[in-house]
């Protein structure tokens, strides 16, 4: 129950900044400057403005540090970052994207991706989690993408800190059922450490029963409904066990006691 209540939190956590980005894209989308940018390529006059939506951008940058990039892609047009020193990388296929084909399926909703490198900005590959929402004009049609990429340090701080005994530890699976952070990821991206993904996500979450060559791992896990991540903590049953003669003698003196 305890470390159930130690997962519910991490998903609390993440939850706050789940939100507190998709309300973030909501005033953005909403924005009279962002919609008048947007158009006025479709209309053929002259756009007077982008500097209202660099300023709105630029602003949202500067009081969340934990965004690394967020940036306004429209259909026609150059692409404003909030970072004004940021450039478009002209490498990269951003329209194929998994974040930028997922807001296009999203239908003007938020997706959320997997943990991913970006390669939007010139010069800067950061390990990021993407926020990504499609902007439509008034009659439906597809205006533009806007990103915001959220540092995946964020995710690890939260994470990281949860401790469950000395070996325990928690880790994250996306709604893909893919591996989205771990504390060994390194190692198990390097196929030097396994952890049964596919095993845990197969079942609903709750409480299941693993062995393991390191032995016997208790799976717990809670999946957040804003963002269909599933968080699960791992335990060790020795470790839980470990002082339970102890307590059971405690139990029996205790018994014995009421008893006299």
């Amino acid at each position: 129950e305890y470390t159930g209540q130690l997962i519910s939190q991490v998903n609390a956590e993440i939850d706050m900044y789940v939100g507190y980005i998709k309300d973030l894209s909501d005033m953005v989308v909403d924005n009279t400057a962002v919609t008048a940018y947007l158009t006025s390529f479709r209309s053929g006059f002259e756009t007077s403005w982008s500097d209202r939506v660099s300023q709105l951008l630029s602003g949202i940058a500067e009081i969340r540090q934990e965004i690394t990039t967020i940036a306004l892609l429209p259909l026609e047009g150059d692409a404003i970052f909030g970072n004004p020193s940021k450039t478009l990388n002209r490498y990269a296929d951003y329209q194929a994207s998994s974040w930028y084909l997922g807001a296009l399926e999203a239908g003007g909703k938020v997706y959320i991706s997997s943990s991913h490198v970006e390669n939007l900005v010139e010069g800067e590959y950061p390990w990021v989690v993407s926020f990504s929402r499609a902007v439509l004009g008034s009659e439906g049609e597809l205006l533009g993408v806007l990103l915001v990429d959220l540092n995946y340090e964020i995710i690890d701080e939260i994470c990281a800190n949860i401790q469950l005994g000395n070996r325990g530890y928690i880790f994250l699976v996306d709604s893909a059922s893919e591996l989205l952070w771990h504390p060994k990821q390194n190692l198990i991206y390097a196929n030097l450490m396994q952890e049964n993904v596919s095993d845990v996500m197969a079942q609903p979450p709750g409480v299941i029963q693993s062995s393991t060559e390191s032995g016997q791992k208790l799976y717990i896990s809670r999946k957040s409904h804003a963002t269909g991540w599933t968080a699960v903590g791992v335990a060790y049953p020795e470790e839980l066990l470990q002082h339970q003669d102890r307590m059971f003698r405690q139990y029996l003196l205790i018994g014995a006691v009421g008893a006299g």
